[in-house]
């Protein structure tokens, strides 16, 4: 947790978002670390018997925020796994910018898929429960980004309904990866100025990750149609 919190400090984001940060003791060493980097906002989303492990931090103010658990979340036997012990879903709130505009802020981690198909159906209902909201927040005309471990590719017969009915795009462009920033909201242009991924080893010679996801991110420049 340390090297991913000096990692984000290098990247010098103005928001990020954060998945599977169960640990109290972590969620205050990247809170503090990133409030000391200039970025002072932060919400956390409990949920379920160890947390959602969703974290959000900005270095603009937040003034609303709201959590919506997935109704279908796995399978409380499979306590390897731990989806339905974390009561995951989706976290959304909105973020006053400095030209007093609202922009909403969605994090997710979605169940994974172990197996190949061992988690379809649970994976096909998380994706469904959350049209209606993508649809509410297409509905306020206001921009948003909905970011995190969607563990699908973006083009899949799980995201596609969803995406099209939130009037997503995708921005982080890498349509092979699991991870994914979307932009949104019908007067609004997004121009992705620059994107990528970060990763690295904590041991290299053990070839031991400082983390089993790469970090997704983008620059971009928000504009609204005249």
């Amino acid at each position: 947790m340390q090297v991913i919190a000096q990692q984000v400090v290098k990247m010098n984001p103005d928001i990020a978002g954060f998945q599977e940060v169960f640990v109290q003791a972590d969620r205050d060493l990247l809170t503090t670390t990133l409030r000391e980097a200039g970025l002072p906002h932060s919400r956390y989303f409990p949920s379920g018997l160890v947390g959602s492990g969703l974290l959000l931090v900005s270095r603009y103010p937040i003034e609303s925020d709201g959590f919506i658990r997935y109704a279908e979340n796995g399978r409380p036997e499979a306590v390897h796994h731990g989806d339905w012990w974390a009561g995951k879903g989706l976290s959304l709130s909105t973020l006053r910018l400095p030209d007093n505009s609202l922009l909403y802020v969605a994090n997710t981690h979605m169940h994974a898929r172990y197996r190949e198909g061992l988690y379809r159906a649970t994976q096909l209902a998380q994706a469904r429960q959350l049209i209606p909201w993508a649809q509410r927040v297409k509905g306020t005309s206001a921009p948003a980004l909905w970011l995190g471990d969607w563990n699908n590719k973006p083009d899949n017969d799980i995201l596609t309904p969803l995406i099209t009915a939130g009037g997503w795009n995708l921005l982080t462009a890498d349509k092979t990866a699991i991870d994914h920033i979307f932009g949104s909201g019908d007067p609004w242009q997004w121009h992705v100025l620059t994107h990528g991924k970060v990763t690295g080893m904590l041991d290299p010679a053990a070839k031991i990750p400082w983390s089993d996801h790469a970090a997704r991110w983008i620059e971009v420049e928000l504009q609204k149609h005249p």
